[in-house]
């Protein structure tokens, strides 16, 4: 019986290397920018509370808690100053349920034939459109609802005034609808296809394709769209 030795090799020694002087000091000037960099948002934010603390405390000692939000009246350039919230609340409000009454579902609806019917040509259409609805400013769409919207509506209702909420909501409304369409169609189109393939597989048709598979499985996106645009709709008026 022959015994095989095996020699080992001379292990070579790990050779650490150090970091240079200069690219040391490179590391830490670039952690100290980042740093600040990290604490310039947090000092705004933190600012910005403190002046609105203390100049809602100013305001509140002159006026009072129950008539800023019992009052009908915001008039504070007035000669009569008066400080009521709840006009200015119960208008906002009204125009975002018309906007998300008017958004919601024709956002939807265009989701559904981006993402189910429309062909490709229509597609690199229709997209770009709403990208291009969805960038242009507020005050084109103030405009618009105040000397297209209005005078249309006045034909239909004599009795209504020019700075009304129903032409105002029907506005914003198609400000926002790019919002629903663009999120919902992403959120239909997250649907697997394998799940598309197993309800045709049990003789689905399209429409039960999209009743009984695609909107309730996109339904979480589809609420995150209408909270999404329900905060645009809030910040508008």
């Amino acid at each position: 019986m022959t015994l095989s030795t095996t020699i080992p090799e001379p292990s070579v020694p790990f050779k650490h290397e150090s970091t240079s002087p200069p690219r040391l000091w490179l590391e830490r000037l670039m952690a100290v920018v980042l740093a600040i960099s990290g604490a310039i948002p947090i000092v705004i934010v933190g600012t910005i509370t403190v002046v609105f603390a203390y100049q809602s405390w100013l305001f509140f000692r002159q006026v009072s808690w129950v008539s800023f939000l019992s009052d009908t009246r915001w008039t504070p350039l007035f000669s009569s100053q008066q400080y009521g919230i709840s006009v200015l609340l119960s208008a906002t409000l009204i125009i975002s349920a018309i906007a998300l009454a008017v958004a919601l579902p024709l956002g939807v609806l265009a989701a559904i034939y981006l993402s189910e019917y429309a062909p490709g040509w229509i597609q690199q259409i229709v997209r770009p459109l709403l990208a291009t609805l969805a960038g242009i400013p507020t005050i084109a769409y103030g405009y618009f609802a105040l000397l297209f919207v209005t005078p249309q509506l006045q034909r239909l209702l004599p009795q209504l005034a020019v700075f009304n909420s129903l032409s105002a909501g029907l506005v914003t409304g198609l400000l926002i609808i790019p919002i629903v369409a663009g999120l919902s169609e992403d959120a239909l189109r997250a649907v697997p296809q394998v799940q598309r393939q197993a309800a045709y597989a049990c003789s689905f048709n399209r429409q039960e394709l999209i009743t009984q598979l695609l909107l309730p499985a996109a339904l979480p996106g589809i609420m995150a769209a209408s909270m999404l645009a329900a905060s645009r709709a809030l910040g508008k008026p």
